[in-house]
C-alpha cells in the first residue's frame, strides 16, 4: 500500500534538481515536509505464480526442504509461506506461538516448527556470537533445521 500527498514547491524558491535528502533523517532535507495535502492510496500485489505450490510441495515429497528468503515484512512473508505450501496453514509460526504464550523470540525459538527470521536477527546474532567467541553461524544453523524456515526483511548482503 502507498500513500500519496502533494505540496506546491514555488520555482523560484526551489529550482528543479536541487533537491537533496536522507531518506532516514528527515532534519537533512532541504524541502518541506509538514502540510501536504493527502491525495490517494494505491494497492499492489505481485502474486504468487500459479505453479508455485505444487512445485513446493512435490519438492516436500522428494525431501527436498524449501527455504524463503525475501525483503517482505515478516508478516508479509509468512502470509507468502502459507499461500505457497512453504508453511502449512495447520502450523503457527514463531510469532503466532510468542502471542498465544506471551514469551520472548528467544523462548519461542524452541517451541516452533515454523521460523520467520527478521534479517536484523541474523545480524545480531553473528555480532553476539563474534563478541562472545561464540562459533559463528549457531543461531543461523539452528534456525534452517527447523521444518519451516523463512527469512524475511533480509538484504543481498
Amino acid at each position: 500500500m502507498l500513500g500519496f500527498a502533494k505540496y506546491h514547491l514555488p520555482r523560484n524558491d526551489f529550482p528543479l534538481n536541487r533537491f537533496s535528502f536522507i531518506v532516514s533523517n528527515p532534519k537533512h532535507f532541504n524541502f518541506p515536509i509538514d502540510n501536504y495535502t493527502f491525495t490517494g492510496l494505491i494497492s499492489l500485489i505481485d502474486p504468487p505464480k500459479t505453479r508455485v505450490p505444487k512445485a513446493i510441495l512435490e519438492c516436500r515429497s522428494a525431501g527436498i526442504k524449501v527455504i524463503m528468503v525475501t525483503g517482505d515484512q515478516p508478516p508479509t512473508a509468512a502470509s507468502i509461506a502459507r499461500q505457497v505450501n512453504i508453511i502449512p496453514k495447520n502450523i503457527k509460526t514463531i510469532d503466532e506461538i510468542m502471542e498465544e504464550k506471551n514469551i520472548t523470540w528467544e523462548e519461542a525459538v524452541d517451541e516452533c516448527e515454523a521460523i520467520v527470521v527478521h534479517g536484523d536477527k541474523i545480524v545480531q546474532s553473528l555480532e553476539r556470537e563474534e563478541a562472545e567467541g561464540i562459533e559463528k553461524f549457531t543461531n543461523l544453523r539452528k534456525w534452517v533445521k527447523k521444518r519451516f524456515c523463512v527469512f524475511a526483511r533480509t538484504t543481498p548482503a
